[in-house]
């Protein structure tokens, strides 16, 4: 459904403006697909993403045969990035499409489209992207070389980038997160020595206070060395929860629990807990003997852990139930049932499966297991419906369909 600001945003742009006079020229038609354009631009930079895609899926063929691999409007650049900072991935996917192959984009199309690879999971795409693209930009040549040095370490390769950080820093010496990734890379190879010597080079700062303290604490076993690092990190940027968390984590290190678990407490209590600051608090709470509150978290985060490996399988049934894998869908629902039986909508799913597989007593398991876990879920009184249509039994049919009234007011769900 549209937000209530872009409908008053078209309102706005409905209202009549007076009559032209006699002697006027015919008013030009409204440009309808330029208005749609720039009011998508306007609502993607709102993060309003539904309500910009529907007002894009109402262009009219005109606009989209302006897109070609040779030439796009002038528009099509801020939209598509739009898209891709939004996670709008299938639309921005859709976009490029219309560009023709990805060895054929202009660069900074390449390195878009290579980004989308990236957060579509494809990493190995990304970097064959990147690798292709030709450019006499020496700036962007490093930022090449910094995006393949990034996706190697990602991908655990690190000697391949440090060969990208290096080349980059033949370019341009001056690139700190060049210098970084290379000391990264180093130290990744076990280097620790050389890794320190590298991001020795850069100016006394937080990037390179923080880098230095994990190769002395986690490569050269000095905690103490860390400490002092971060300290100073942690008075130069106060607010930077990063820093703040490995701050803790050397606190710890060197058996200072009382004082990491102050610093970690805070990041617990944001609105959202610092990713890595709960589990951190276990270890500072354990190591000051408070025993039972470490306990407490932990069974916290091993059930949140359970929650989400469920929520994971559920998907992967759910997909598999659509590719017409019925096994597979099953499996995956007993397997995020092992985890959570207390879910409702997995009962159901895995109650729609066997009903499917002709399996109906099972089914009729699951769906009453929903039913007693979520008695006002309508939709589990539709299966109920359906599947006693189809085993003939029309007094528990009836029921489910009087039950399907109640909670919904409307009429008898329609049959498969």
């Amino acid at each position: 459904f549209a937000t209530r600001s872009w409908i008053v945003l078209l309102s706005l742009g409905a209202l009549a403006c007076g009559q032209p006079a006699e002697d006027s020229p015919a008013p030009a038609p409204p440009d309808r697909d330029g208005a749609r354009v720039r009011m998508a631009r306007t609502l993607l930079e709102q993060g309003h993403v539904d309500a910009a895609l529907e007002q894009l899926h109402k262009l009219g063929a005109g606009p989209l045969r302006e897109i070609t691999p040779q030439a796009q409007p002038e528009w099509f650049e801020p939209v598509l990035r739009q898209l891709v900072l939004r996670r709008a991935l299938a639309p921005a996917d859709s976009m490029l499409a219309l560009t023709g192959p990805v060895s054929q984009r202009p660069p900074w199309m390449q390195s878009l489209s290579a980004n989308l690879m990236v957060l579509q999971g494809d990493t190995e795409g990304a970097i064959a992207t990147w690798s292709s693209i030709r450019s006499q930009d020496p700036q962007q040549q490093v930022q090449i070389y910094h995006e393949l040095g990034t996706l190697y370490l990602l991908t655990q390769r690190a000697q391949e980038a440090a060969v990208q950080a290096r080349a980059g820093l033949t370019l341009d010496p001056q690139a700190w997160r060049l210098r970084i990734m290379l000391a990264e890379a180093l130290y990744a190879q076990g280097q620790h020595e050389a890794a320190l010597e590298e991001v020795r080079k850069l100016e006394p700062d937080v990037p390179r206070w923080q880098v230095e303290a994990r190769i002395e604490q986690y490569g050269m076993d000095r905690p103490e060395r860390a400490l002092l690092l971060l300290v100073q990190a942690n008075r130069t940027a106060p607010r930077n929860p990063d820093v703040r968390l490995q701050l803790a984590r050397a606190y710890l290190a060197t058996g200072q629990p009382l004082q990491a678990r102050a610093l970690l407490q805070q990041l617990v209590n944001l609105p959202v807990p610092f990713t890595g600051s709960r589990e951190a608090l276990v270890q500072a709470l354990e190591a000051s003997g408070e025993q039972a509150a470490a306990a407490s978290l932990r069974a916290q985060l091993r059930h949140e852990a359970q929650q989400a490996e469920a929520r994971a399988l559920r998907v992967a049934g759910l997909q598999s139930s659509m590719a017409g894998d019925l096994e597979a869908a099953l499996a995956s629902f007993d397997q995020a049932l092992a985890l959570t039986d207390g879910d409702a909508d997995l009962h159901n799913d895995r109650g729609a499966v066997l009903a499917r597989l002709e399996r109906y007593a099972e089914a009729e398991r699951s769906f009453l297991r929903a039913q007693e876990l979520a008695p006002e879920d309508p939709f589990v009184q539709q299966n109920l419906a359906r599947l006693y249509q189809r085993t003939g039994d029309e007094t528990r049919r009836d029921a489910a369909i009087a039950r399907w009234q109640e909670l919904t007011g409307g009429d008898a769900p329609q049959p498969e």
